[in-house]
């Protein structure tokens, strides 16, 4: 028997995001002429903005142009509305089919998870405002929640629940494609991976290279998470730090533990490096702050671990002490 707990958050953003077409209308202030775009990227190239169409024309000007000499429209071309809920049951259904599901549970995240008022420095996902929401998000989202009985959660998220979903059932496997689901105690299977096969999360672990990416499972790449970071999420090792720090300087250190110690025992020495003495920052609510290397890590271990039951809230201090580290 396998018991399926699906994340339908990535369900529904996968289904609105692929049930529309995406361009840019960008428009000439002074002029007024306009000119279509797929997307910023072909407007002005990458993150430094000196790239794409903008700097073919510019090398052709005397007197270049300037970012805020254009106003950039988003155009959102919605499928109808009928094929995009076709499009969420087919791949709903693909996934249970997945694991060869005999039942399933279903849950969808609403509102701000608790981890929000948790960040200090980062807000957390906080770099999401000013994402484009699809056109038939909302739509999507209640078909789920009417047609598969999707339970909507509030505080803990969604990802959360499926964790607690899990605990004490040997049955129950989570169909996830975050990441952050590996550094679980369940069992995890990704659709969108399924060469990886079903990934038992509840053990020590591993962690690899793939490429440029890092990636693991078990409670070291929970380890792993914490003491580099998650650009989606918006928090990181080195938020409040002047240290060159990212995800290979992580893997460099925590990939040579072995043992659940040896991981918390490196994961100090990191954050001592990172913050070798207090030091007072600005946090994302505009408020001054003093932090040091047990403040960093225990902020970022609340945003990267899942709860396995609803008051589960364990602290990095407790464990270390736990451990003789402190």
């Amino acid at each position: 028997m396998v018991h399926a707990v699906v994340d339908a958050d990535a369900i529904k953003y996968a289904a609105a995001c692929a049930g529309e077409s995406r361009t840019i209308n960008v428009v000439h202030k002074a002029s007024g002429r306009e000119k279509l775009f797929s997307n910023r990227t072909a407007f002005y190239g990458g993150p430094k903005r000196d790239g794409g169409w903008l700097a073919q024309q510019n090398a052709k000007r005397d007197s270049p142009f300037t970012i805020d000499e254009f106003e950039i429209i988003d155009v959102q071309s919605p499928e109808p509305v009928e094929n995009v809920l076709h499009l969420t049951k087919t791949i709903f259904d693909k996934w249970l089919r997945s694991v060869q599901a005999d039942s399933y549970k279903a849950f969808l995240g609403a509102g701000d998870s608790f981890r929000r008022e948790v960040s200090t420095i980062l807000e957390y996902k906080g770099n999401r405002t000013d994402l484009l929401k699809p056109v038939h998000l909302d739509v999507v989202t209640e078909y789920i929640e009417r047609k598969y009985n999707a339970e909507v959660v509030r505080d803990l998220e969604a990802d959360d629940w499926c964790v607690i979903e899990c605990q004490d059932n040997p049955e129950a496997i989570m169909l996830a494609i975050d990441k952050d689901a590996l550094g679980t105690p369940c069992k995890v299977y990704n659709p969108n991976r399924p060469d990886d096969g079903i990934i038992n999360g509840a053990q020590f672990g591993a962690l690899r290279r793939d490429g440029k990416n890092i990636r693991g499972y078990g409670r070291i790449f929970l380890y792993h998470q914490v003491c580099s970071g998650d650009k989606i999420d918006n928090y990181k090792a080195n938020s409040a730090s002047k240290v060159s720090w990212g995800d290979a300087s992580s893997f460099k250190e925590l990939s040579k533990c072995t043992t659940d110690y040896e991981a918390w025992q490196t994961m100090k020495a990191i954050y001592q490096k990172l913050y070798p003495e207090p030091t007072i920052v600005t946090g994302w609510r505009g408020d001054q702050i003093e932090v040091d290397w047990i403040y960093m890590l225990e902020e970022n271990f609340q945003m990267a671990r899942m709860l396995r039951h609803p008051e589960d809230f364990v602290k990095a201090r407790d464990v270390l002490d736990k451990m003789g580290l402190l």
